[in-house]
């Protein structure tokens, strides 16, 4: 028996005796080169049922390991989320890991916490922690409470207007901004005047965006400040047009910072008014490529049709990011029915040409599917054929995006085309569930390479393609092991019970360092398989 399937059975059995012994295999997979041979949300599940007390055990487990993706990001998916506050202090300290995983998956935890027990969730983070504690986490704790959402409103007012430091404010008034609630407008006219930087321009950004036109020359002072621009131009889109000569009026500025200027660019395009196109065509004419490259964006922005030739001869200025950003500008007109057939074509010119960066070519790559439809497939098709290792990801998976055209497309080269389109092609098909490419997807189980053969396997299985199932069964004898792993978790997905005998015979093969893996497989496999059946005559008892 493998030592995953030990510790589950452990686990079900709820046998206190094994919790010690488990708690050590946890330790010892802490090593990575272990993660490939036992499942370790299945060990860590183990200590918890065996454990006397399981949320006081997944806390112990999470301090352990909040660092290590695995076992931590596990540990946090399965602790109860019900307003206690041992558990948001456990995922509290889980946002501050070193495990990018861990911490995405505590915030989105603390998330949850929010909308269901709003008053819980502010009460632990600001009466029981350090302005210092607030200020190492801002960040997280900004996006805990931006993503929990209106339900916190109320809590994050009522704590900013008792005595909160300074460190609290910093982490409340962005949070408020970003959730956008009138009812915050009272704290923020409370605190325009605030002496702390950051909090005084949230309370300024909060009213624009409320419309309260006494802050406009406040509100102008922040641009060029460091501001996100997205949250600065939400504040001057509050003040509607009366802002909007102000803001060309410091365009044209001699005396504004550059810092200024592309501020205001990127806020003019996300105004959208009319009057602001001609000096966003102006601003596409500066020296500084970053300018130029945020007016390409703010043009984007406009849904103007008199920015779509301007676009266009930005796709030959001389720098990349530039011509980058001028494919997706357009792209952005186009999908905005603005001079779509116009765009495409650009678009296609931008795809085609073997002079281009690839960066740049695999931007209009990835963006032509969602305006074009089969029309287009000759024009993947000439690009695939170049053989560009740089992009023939981006161009299969366009085909694919192509409709039935270019799946056809896919197939033909998969099963025909030459070395390395044929391999890319054949793992391109292995993601499209289409029944032009089911019988070119089975084929390549029987292909020289094994990477073919095992994306074959996983499609079948991904597919429930039963109709595979004997070429399934004969590919449990496949020389790669790799392939073999795939082959017994498609089988167990399928579910039919002609596969259990061989799959119950593989158990007797001699165990070793890789067969463990295979042998977890197989019981997964066959308990997948014992379970549908098992479903299937409930069904038909009950139909009867």
């Amino acid at each position: 028996m493998s030592p995953s399937s030990a510790a589950h059975a452990l686990g079900v059995l709820r046998e206190p005796r094994a919790h010690e012994p488990l708690l050590d295999l946890l330790a010892s997979s802490h090593e990575r080169a272990y993660y490939q041979q036992i499942e370790i949300g299945v060990v860590a599940d183990g200590v918890v049922y065996t454990g006397a007390d399981p949320i006081a055990t997944l806390l112990s487990l999470l301090h352990t390991y909040t660092d290590d993706s695995v076992i931590g990001g596990h540990v946090i998916n399965q602790l109860p989320l019900h307003g206690d506050n041992q558990v948001i202090d456990g995922l509290l300290e889980a946002i501050g890991s070193e495990s990018d995983h861990s911490t995405e998956s505590a915030t989105r935890r603390l998330a949850e916490v929010g909308r269901s027990a709003p008053e819980a969730l502010v009460s632990r983070i600001f009466a029981h922690h350090s302005p210092e504690w607030l200020d190492d986490l801002e960040h997280s704790l900004k996006e805990v409470l931006r993503t929990a959402g209106p339900n916190v409103v109320p809590s994050l007012i009522a704590t900013a207007q008792s005595s909160a430091s300074e460190s609290a404010l910093r982490v409340i008034l962005p949070a408020l901004y970003a959730i956008g609630n009138v009812r915050a407008v009272p704290l923020y006219e409370r605190l325009r005047t605030h002496r702390d930087r950051l909090v005084r321009a949230y309370a300024i950004f909060g009213l624009a965006a409320a419309g309260d036109h006494r802050v406009l020359d406040d509100l102008l002072q922040e641009a060029g400040q460091g501001w996100n621009e997205y949250e600065l131009g939400r504040a001057c889109a509050g003040l509607g047009s009366a802002i909007l000569p102000r803001l060309i009026r410091l365009l044209e500025s001699s005396t504004a910072s550059e810092q200024q200027r592309e501020d205001v660019v990127s806020v003019l395009g996300m105004l959208r008014d009319p009057d602001a196109v001609p000096p966003l065509i102006a601003a596409l004419s500066t020296e500084t490529s970053s300018m130029r490259r945020r007016a390409v964006r703010a043009l984007g922005e406009t849904r103007d049709p008199r920015a779509v030739s301007p676009l266009i001869r930005c796709l030959k200025d001389d720098q990349e990011h530039v011509r980058q950003w001028g494919v997706v500008a357009l792209y952005d007109l186009a999908r905005h029915q603005v001079a779509k057939d116009e765009v495409v074509n650009a678009l296609v010119e931008v795809m085609t040409n073997t002079q281009e960066t690839p960066h740049v070519r695999e931007q209009a790559a990835l963006l032509l599917p969602s305006l074009g439809g089969e029309d287009l497939v000759p024009a993947f098709q000439e690009v695939f054929e170049d053989q560009d290792p740089n992009i023939s990801v981006i161009i299969s998976g366009g085909l694919e995006r192509l409709g039935p055209r270019g799946v056809a497309a896919l197939v033909q080269y998969a099963q025909s085309g030459q070395e390395p389109l044929q391999t890319s092609a054949f793992e391109r098909l292995c993601f499209v569930r289409d029944p032009v490419a089911e019988q070119a997807v089975i084929d390549g189980l029987d292909a020289a390479s094994p990477s073919r053969r095992k994306h074959a396997a996983m499609a079948i299985g991904r597919w429930h393609l039963e109709q595979a199932r004997e070429q399934l069964m004969a590919a449990l004898d496949d020389p790669d092991e790799a392939v073999q792993l795939e082959v017994i978790r498609s089988l167990g997905i399928i579910g039919d019970e002609r596969s259990l005998f061989r799959l119950m015979a593989l158990r007797g093969e001699q165990r070793g360092p890789t067969t463990e893996t295979k042998a977890h497989a197989v019981n997964r496999a066959v308990i997948a398989i014992y379970r549908r059946v098992s479903s299937s005559h409930s069904d038909a008892d009950s139909g009867a």
